[in-house]
């Protein structure tokens, strides 16, 4: 039963995020980078075929045809996304806005998950669990994800996982430990990103080794603790396979994948510089893993440090084993975070090879959010504990002045020569300092002022409010009544991380407005992919699945994806931006008629053979076949997982759709399966008889 105090705490966990981004939420700002040049593309093409009662399994429109219902970024099998679409149903649309307030919820889920992951230890205070909560969304890791709506609904799974695992460690709520464990696990998996699996898998063997040196157990328990935790999440994992399989089928058609390629996989890396700047100065810390979360934290949490190892002897168990399990997973994701400098991860990539294909490692640093929450809890803990020894007059207050502002001094030191020596990282340079700039000359006075302090000024002010702060608290903690002076201190630090970490968290990835305009219209899918198949396919420059923005069909793909093969013809002709090459007038006419860029708007050609390298030569003699043969053909029905095609040949040959190849299209002529081969390796080619012939495509992606 909720109770009116936990009704409000939970209401606060799901909206504070939507206040926090109320620059986003109230579409004063957009959120740029990939948020909709490429997931929410996906997402838009899914349901605006949805709309109109058809489920699109295989993208015909994007980089000469490629699985959508396995491609990562679509989110196929990830059932809240089913819930959006539904909701989107019944609204009777689907915008960018809509698709914002799905990723900020995620957020939510994630709050509130871990509320009730960290109330499980029954060791921390609830006043204190909801306030280290709350800043969760300032910590800048979390809100650099927002751009990648899939990441933060994978990881918002994870407290859930870890709820789930303390559960099962007891005897109680074993029901709710199944279904915690089995649901966040699934999601997790099918979220759409992959990455974050790998990561979440390492974090929970760690956690689950932390939880069995807590737990006072005997072997016969261990044994029922590791069952009740594989159990259910081997079913969600037997119920995600089929997706898990599609995927993997897919990403070995895919660009960039299994290279198993050391500098490819460790071109980001996250050196000491970044973890510095990650714990007092971000704007020198590489974006894709900083995890900065205010400076009276990470001053509070250093002031911890040093009072626990100072201490040990006055520290109980269960804080000095789950400190154990804070510091040793910090200095692990932390070493793999920073890639080829490391030995450990250099080591494991050696090792294993599942890890040979993932790269931008920083981001692996999303494993310390928890981890960071449970620092703060236990840093706010003993930093209370204190003022109220103070204000008992139990310690020298005198010593604890002078090695708070030492702390706090050396930290302003820091900040000041990084800020005069102008040290950033180049994610500044590149990324963010456009995006304040932007809003240095859009803004009026004195805001226009203000949003540039984001460039370091912001957290140089922080710390100087922090040395007020934590002097005022000390001198005034004999003055003020405890019960006042600790719900003051939740409303400092509270305000003090919301002020620094506003401008960073809303501004770094942000736009003035979405790339893709009009998103709430109908756009009626079935009859525009008709409309859109009967004109020239587009080789121009895309970031995703451009369909919606360009309204035609493009045989381009977006930097390191696609299919690879077909990719790699592609480029013989013409620049990733679109651009062609230089090649001959002649040679451009048959390369254009190939992909179907003229006003012939071809897919379908004929040929005697498919011993073709290049779409030159193959041009050249369907030319000639087809005239010798009286080929005449008409495509009956069209549809993003099937074709028809009637045609008639005088002599037997091969029927080539400049359409790429995966393992789940089958083919059939008159209603005779046929095996497909591959044009090029890469485009669908069928053997036919002489004579009238009716051939049908079709994408079966549930057949294994």
């Amino acid at each position: 039963m909720i109770n009116n105090k936990s009704f409000i705490a939970y209401l606060l966990l799901i909206i504070w995020p939507f206040i926090y981004f109320f620059p986003m939420t109230s579409e004063f700002i957009v959120i740029g980078n990939d948020f909709d040049l490429i997931y929410f593309s996906y997402k838009k093409y899914i349901f605006e075929f949805f709309q109109d009662g058809r489920l699109p399994f295989w993208s015909p429109v994007e980089g000469a045809g490629f699985s959508l219902i396995y491609n990562p970024f679509a989110q196929f099998f990830y059932l809240p996304s089913w819930f959006l679409y539904s909701i989107s149903l019944i609204k009777g649309s689907f915008s960018l806005y809509d698709y914002l307030i799905y990723t900020i919820f995620g957020i939510s889920i994630y709050l509130v998950g871990q509320y009730q992951w960290l109330k499980s230890f029954n060791y921390f205070s609830k006043k204190n669990i909801i306030l280290i909560t709350l800043l969760v969304p300032t910590i800048l890791i979390f809100s650099n994800f927002l751009r990648f709506p899939n990441a933060i609904h994978t990881i918002c799974w994870l407290p859930y996982l870890l709820l789930g695992i303390n559960y099962s460690a007891s005897n109680k709520n074993i029901f709710k430990s199944n279904l915690l464990i089995f649901f966040s696990t699934l999601f997790i998996f099918t979220a759409g990103y992959p990455y974050f699996i790998i990561y979440i898998f390492v974090f929970v063997c760690f956690y689950v080794l932390f939880i069995l040196s807590v737990k006072d157990l005997n072997f016969k328990r261990i044994i029922n603790f590791i069952l009740k935790i594989f159990f259910p999440s081997f079913i969600s994992l037997l119920v995600s396979l089929p997706w898990f399989y599609g995927v993997s089928k897919t990403l070995e058609l895919a660009q960039d994948r299994n290279l198993y390629d050391f500098d490819y996989a460790t071109a980001h890396k996250f050196n000491f510089l970044d973890v510095l700047g990650s714990w007092f100065y971000p704007i020198i810390s590489n974006t894709e893993g900083r995890y900065y979360f205010g400076i009276i934290l990470s001053f509070l949490v250093i002031r911890y440090l040093f009072y626990f190892l100072s201490n040990l002897n006055k520290t109980d168990i269960f804080e000095k084993k789950i400190f154990i399990f804070a510091l040793l997973s910090f200095l692990i994701i932390t070493s793999l975070a920073s890639s080829k400098d490391s030995i450990i991860f250099t080591f494991i990539w050696s090792h294993v090879d599942f890890i040979q294909n993932m790269r931008t490692w920083p981001r692996i640093n999303i494993l310390l959010v928890p981890i960071i929450s449970i620092l703060s809890l236990l840093s706010l803990n003993f930093f209370l504990n204190e003022i109220r020894n103070i204000s008992l007059q139990k310690i020298n207050l005198k010593k604890i002045l002078f090695f708070s502002n030492l702390i706090l001094i050396l930290i302003l030191s820091l900040q000041l020569w990084f800020y005069l020596n102008n040290v950033v990282d180049s994610y500044w340079n590149t990324w963010h300092e456009k995006r304040f700039i932007f809003a240095e000359n859009y803004l009026s006075y004195p805001l226009n002022k203000l949003v540039m302090f984001g460039d370091g000024r912001i957290n140089i002010i922080a710390t100087i409010t922090t040395i007020l702060i934590i002097n005022f608290v000390y001198f005034f903690s004999r003055k003020i009544k405890l019960i006042y002076l600790n719900s003051f201190i939740f409303v400092l630090i509270f305000l003090s991380v919301v002020s620094e970490q506003f401008l960073n968290s809303n501004i770094q990835w942000s736009l003035k407005e979405w790339k893709t305009k009009n998103t709430n219209f109908k756009y009626s899918a079935i009859d525009n992919l008709s409309k859109n198949l009967r004109k020239p396919r587009s080789s121009s420059q895309v970031y995703g699945n451009n369909y919606f923005r360009d309204n035609t069909f493009s045989v381009n793909n977006f930097l390191n994806w696609g299919n690879k093969f077909h990719n790699k013809i592609f480029w013989d002709y013409f620049r990733k931006n679109g651009d062609l090459k230089e090649i001959t007038d002649y040679e451009k006419d048959l390369v254009y008629e190939f992909y179907g860029l003229n006003t012939n708007n071809r897919r379908i050609f004929f040929s005697e053979n498919i011993n073709f390298k290049d779409p030159i030569n193959f041009i050249e003699h369907v030319k000639n076949f087809e005239s010798l043969n009286n080929i005449e053909y008409k495509i009956t029905s069209f549809e993003n997982n099937k074709i028809s095609i009637e045609f008639y040949s005088n002599n037997e040959g091969w029927l080539n759709y400049i359409d790429n190849y995966d393992i789940f299209w089958t083919a059939r002529i008159n209603g005779d399966l046929v095996a497909i081969e591959k044009l090029m390796n890469t485009y669908k080619s069928i053997r036919f008889s002489p004579g009238n012939n009716i051939l049908d495509f079709k994408y079966e992606p549930f057949k294994y």
